[in-house]
């Protein structure tokens, strides 16, 4: 599907406010709300958009502490990293899994309530599993995220 410049623009708005109603992102792209809906809906059918999600404060939920975990695998191949990442991902702690180029080979993004659970997080369910690995952990003292797309193609 080729993008045009209100395909990107619905985009952009819904990175703001993934909530905002069919009619105001209408009135803010200066369309008919019935052809706002069908780009929306094209726009979902070709999985351009994915989905939609909440951004969540996780430290009021008494996560208080992220880390990064750099893994590098003792041996390569294409099943030790689907497995892998598969038992990261199916992991609660884990935000997110990046396979990687570099001295490392994943990145998995984790969140915890303290740094004792996080010591016990890696002990127990990292170093201690059959793949056989190499982790190095570092803890995310801030960080900031700002969705936003690249600067338009169209």
């Amino acid at each position: 599907m080729s993008l045009d410049r209100t395909d990107f623009k619905i985009l952009a708005e819904l990175q703001k406010n993934a909530r905002i109603s069919n009619k105001e992102l209408a009135t803010k792209l200066g369309l008919a709300p019935s052809s706002t809906h069908q780009r929306m809906k094209a726009l979902l059918e070709k999985k351009i958009i994915r989905g939609f999600y909440a951004d969540i404060d996780l430290s009021a939920l008494g996560m208080k502490l992220q880390a990064f975990v750099s893994i590098q695998l003792k041996r390569h191949s294409k099943n030790a990293f689907k497995k892998m990442h598969a038992y990261f991902e199916s992991l609660p702690e884990v935000l997110a899994v990046y396979h990687v180029s570099g001295k490392d080979d994943l990145i998995v993004h984790i969140v915890v309530r303290d740094s004792e659970e996080l010591k016990n997080l890696i002990l127990d369910r990292f170093v201690t599993h059959d793949e056989g690995f190499r982790c190095e952990t570092s803890i995310i003292y801030s960080h900031s995220h700002h969705p936003s797309l690249p600067r338009e193609q169209a």
